[in-house]
């Protein structure tokens, strides 16, 4: 009977290759959240080197990424009371809309900038968490993040509203140069709305990695090395 034991590592996946395995689940998607947190970083850093048009869009960037969060919840509910027979309409109808939306701020920036980053947006939230290059076959839970991507978007906007925010190179004649429409604490200080932006798509692609599910022979290994060494205990 000792001869069919098998020792812990034996059998499936080691800790580390599921470990590895659960990182480049969420990559694709981490990824995509890492590059929209460089470019804010950069037109927060040296506008000078972007171009104005690039700029308007990011300064008002976390007004597409709030219609891209409400869309996640929208999808379902406009599913239940259209019917589950009719999924797709729904999801036409949640683009149209939220498509619509970006384009007026598009428009109001003078740039249609802010209508391609709604479509970026939405890829690395729908399409790219989907993609699982550590070979797993479950998914990021959309419904965690969509809470989790609600609660950074409300909790940093009162921090980095709050609390002092470098302006990097941000003075007052870039501001003026850009024309930004509106008035309030973004318009008159966009340094805060980017310091906004890079530190929630930073924080969201940590948890993408994090979160992305365990790959399942890596967990039933695991479950498999507990059981085994209680049952070996026992035998002694």
């Amino acid at each position: 009977m000792r001869s069919e034991q098998r020792k812990p590592g034996e059998v499936g996946m080691p800790p580390a290759v599921g470990w590895v395995r659960r990182v480049l689940s969420g990559l694709p998607s981490a990824l995509a959240d890492l590059t929209t947190a460089g470019t804010c970083i950069a037109a927060w850093w040296a506008p000078e080197l972007l171009p104005d048009n690039l700029l308007r869009a990011t300064a008002v960037i976390m007004i597409i990424e709030f219609l891209s969060i409400h869309g996640m919840i929208m999808v379902p509910v406009l599913t239940v009371l259209i019917g589950e027979r009719w999924p797709r309409v729904a999801l036409g109808l949640v683009l149209l809309l939220y498509f619509g939306s970006a384009a007026g701020v598009s428009l109001a920036v003078d740039t249609w900038w802010p209508t391609l980053f709604f479509g970026w947006l939405l890829l690395s939230r729908y399409v790219l968490p989907q993609w699982n290059l550590g070979g797993n076959d479950e998914h990021l839970d959309i419904g965690k993040l969509w809470i989790v991507s609600t609660l950074l978007w409300l909790g940093l906007v009162f921090v980095t509203v709050l609390l002092p925010v470098p302006s990097f190179g941000w003075d007052a004649a870039t501001i003026g140069r850009l024309g930004l429409p509106g008035s309030g604490i973004w318009v008159e200080q966009p340094q805060r709305l980017l310091a906004f932006a890079s530190s929630y798509f930073l924080l969201l692609a940590v948890f993408k990695l994090c979160a992305t599910p365990e790959p399942p022979d890596t967990r039933d290994k695991r479950k498999r090395d507990k059981w085994g060494a209680v049952l070996r205990s026992g035998k002694k």
